[in-house]
């Protein structure tokens, strides 16, 4: 659970939820989103 009054990058909330690198929550979101986390947030 993350406060309501906190901004976190995308990173961040990687790190938190397990993942070990940018590389590999940049693919497994691709994998399954089929568009990069920054394209998701346009």
């Amino acid at each position: 659970v993350l406060p309501e009054n906190q901004k976190f990058t995308i990173f961040a909330l990687a790190l938190e939820s397990g993942f070990n690198s940018k590389t590999s929550f940049n693919r497994n979101f691709k994998k399954y989103m089929h568009c990069s986390p920054r394209e998701f947030l346009k």
